[in-house]
């Protein structure tokens, strides 16, 4: 996790950096001691603590032009005054902590925004990028419920819609995670859709029902289990 401090009192600066040390010792923390100078670091930062009163440009100003370079940065914002505590919102901020800082507060904070940070970790590594119909388009993998082959086409069925691609089906189980089992020759199930089996089929969450290759279902239990596994 890259973290940035933007503050122009080298005290609050530093109490926060160590603050941060106890609580994500493997992050990497820079400092900064004015918005001009953090927004001349080209680097994109994944949490951003921003004090609000600064000399020659304050934090809501900084903050906004972050935010047309840097959409997801986490911005915690610092301040001495609940002034400013409104506009904060304007910018998508994720938190306004006051000064003097208090550290439970400081600590609650950053343990909110961490969870946040892995929760868009977690969906972005979810994503994949599929062609379907002429349209470019980025899909949530924990949204399909299962791949089948018709032809020389795949059917991925999703929570919310069926698209058609044209592909194999080995080359597109490479670019999924290992929540999918090749059950069938004809069928690639999520594992996290299930709601029973038996030796011939699979049954889905959403009722629908699959093939379930024999001499594949011992395999497919072991695989299941450690995905229930992996769950919990």
């Amino acid at each position: 996790m890259n973290i940035a401090i933007c503050d122009d009192i080298k005290m609050d600066r530093d109490f926060m950096k160590e603050l941060l040390s106890e609580c994500a010792p493997e992050a990497e923390i820079k400092t900064f001691k004015s918005a001009a100078e953090f927004l001349s670091d080209n680097n994109e930062f994944d949490l951003l603590y921003l004090d609000v009163r600064m000399p020659e440009m304050n934090g809501i100003e900084a903050a906004e032009r972050i935010r047309k370079r840097f959409s997801d940065t986490l911005i915690i914002f610092v301040s001495s005054s609940k002034e400013y505590a409104y506009e904060a919102y304007g910018v998508e901020a994720f938190q306004y902590i006051l000064k003097p800082i208090d550290k439970e507060r400081f600590v609650s904070v950053f343990k909110s925004a961490y969870m946040n940070f892995l929760d868009k970790i977690k969906k972005t590594s979810d994503r994949i990028l599929i062609t379907a119909g002429g349209r470019k388009l980025n899909i949530f993998q924990s949204d399909i419920f299962y791949v089948e082959n018709r032809l020389k086409k795949l059917i991925i069925h999703t929570i919310k819609e069926d698209f058609e691609i044209y592909s194999s089906m080995d080359k597109f189980k490479r670019g999924l995670n290992d929540s999918f089992y090749r059950c069938h020759r004809g069928y690639l199930v999520n594992l996290s859709h299930i709601r029973e089996y038996n030796t011939n089929e699979i049954i889905l969450d959403n009722g629908e029902k699959i093939y379930m290759s024999k001499d594949r279902y011992h395999d497919f239990v072991n695989a299941y289990m450690e995905h229930l596994q992996k769950e919990d």
